[in-house]
């Protein structure tokens, strides 16, 4: 599989594809119509649903105005990749106030580590296993950068197409490691 960085215009129609096909998964939208793409913990951006019961049209609409770039063999080349799936990367307009809630473990000092504790996490394996995580109440941090991810419905380690394409997760701020490897974040509560 060649992994260059694709066009603006590549990457926009594989997220397409991988968006419609998210949406018309009932599996991943249990809360409601495009419920899988509300940001209800963690990074954000300002004004976007955080209501899992409510809709995720608003944040489709937002991912859909952005100018996305394939940075998938960036992604594995800093070991940040899961399995086959595509990663890619766009700049926030300054008309959005987006939040990075992570930050990096070693940053912590001992009177923020008072406010960490371990929680099971919005997310699942796809085996279905929780994944833990440890959360802060910590402050988020202004970013421009948002990251998405694609992937096979039929999990990470298939390969990637406009069949199966669909969207694991996007997220303003850095390319932050699979789930399953965190042990180095702290995910912050936004406030």
């Amino acid at each position: 599989m060649n992994l260059e960085r694709k066009t603006s215009t590549a990457a926009i129609g594989m997220i397409e594809r991988a968006i419609m096909n998210t949406v018309k998964n009932d599996t991943l939208n249990r809360g409601g119509t495009a419920s899988h793409f509300v940001r209800d913990t963690g990074s954000f951006v300002v004004g976007l649903n955080r209501d899992k019961e409510k809709s995720g049209e608003d944040s489709i609409s937002f991912l859909r105005s952005l100018d996305w770039e394939n940075v998938t063999v960036d992604a594995q080349e800093g070991n940040l990749a899961s399995g086959a799936c595509l990663y890619y990367r766009a700049e926030i307009p300054e008309v959005w106030e987006a939040y990075e809630a992570v930050m990096d473990l070693e940053d912590l000092t001992p009177e923020m580590a008072k406010n960490v504790r371990l929680e099971a996490g919005s997310h699942r394996r796809f085996d279905g296993k929780t994944i833990w995580q440890l959360i802060g109440n910590l402050e988020p941090t202004r970013t421009y950068r948002c990251h998405l991810i694609v992937g096979s419905i039929n999990g990470p380690d298939k390969t990637v197409t406009a069949e199966n394409a669909v969207i694991y997760t996007w997220y303003p701020g850095r390319l932050t490691p699979p789930l399953e490897m965190v042990e180095g974040l702290i995910k912050c509560e936004a406030k």
